[in-house]
């Protein structure tokens, strides 16, 4: 059967596997391509700016802390109010940042419920802990500083910790996300390699076999040619080969 197998067939088998394989490695090319794409928009574009607020929030509340110490240990009001001008200014810059995570998370890339959940533990915190901040600013503003520094110490300052601990929490998380993609990203990467390494020489291979199949196919017709050139001219007496095949130079 192959040994009679026209030659167009022949060609046309032989080209239409190495196309398909083509086909075969542009498309899993594609797959993958874009696996790494979306893998590094995850990466980029939300988790690390998820983070990237999140750690504006520890900053904000980290230096809050400071502030609002400094509001009762300073005894000129020159200070206290540098102090408290500080605090709103960080105010406004965690609330900038905060306006921002909630509309990633509105966002058509989302949050998961581990996500949803410490940030709203984070809110919460922060909602127990201003309060305490407006209400030692108000005791220092009277001139109770006994009361006030009792505030800060037995109430402000363990929210403020907790506080701090909920956004780690949160900046953990994304942080422990992006390792775990980069890793299945450099897997999908390097099998990906693997494949087109496999797919490329099977390629190589089965054009070299039909290309095999093919020449062998043809090889008879130079003998054939002179053959034919010596009956032209005019010499009768010239061997012509017995036809082995049933493909196009068997039947010349």
């Amino acid at each position: 059967m192959f040994r009679d197998t026209k030659i167009r067939v022949r060609l046309m088998i032989g080209y239409g596997i190495v196309l398909a394989l083509l086909v075969v490695i542009t498309a899993v090319g594609i797959n993958r391509v874009n696996a790494i794409d979306f893998s590094l928009t995850q990466i980029n574009d939300v988790n690390s700016v998820k983070q990237r607020y999140a750690i504006n929030f520890r900053g904000s509340v980290h230096d809050r802390a400071i502030a609002i110490r400094d509001v009762i240990l300073f005894r000129d009001q020159a200070g206290v109010d540098a102090s408290i001008a500080d605090i709103r200014k960080l105010e406004k810059f965690y609330a900038d940042s905060a306006e921002r995570m909630d509309q990633l998370f509105a966002g058509p890339q989302g949050a998961t419920a581990e996500e949803r959940q410490i940030l709203a533990s984070i809110k919460e915190i922060e909602a127990r802990t201003l309060p305490l901040v407006e209400q030692v600013i108000q005791l220092r503003a009277e001139g109770k500083l006994e009361d006030a520094n009792r505030v800060l110490i037995d109430q402000a300052r363990p929210a403020f910790v907790t506080w701090l601990a909920r956004i780690n929490q949160f900046i953990d998380k994304e942080e422990a996300a992006n390792q775990a993609i980069t890793a299945t990203t450099r897997e999908i990467a390097a099998n990906f390699q693997k494949l087109m390494l496999v797919l490329t020489v099977a390629s190589l291979a089965i054009g070299a076999v039909f290309a095999f199949w093919t020449i062998r196919s043809i090889r008879p017709l130079q003998q054939l040619t002179e053959n034919m050139l010596i009956l032209a001219d005019g010499d009768l007496s010239v061997e012509i080969p017995k036809a082995t095949t049933n493909d196009e130079v068997g039947e010349i």
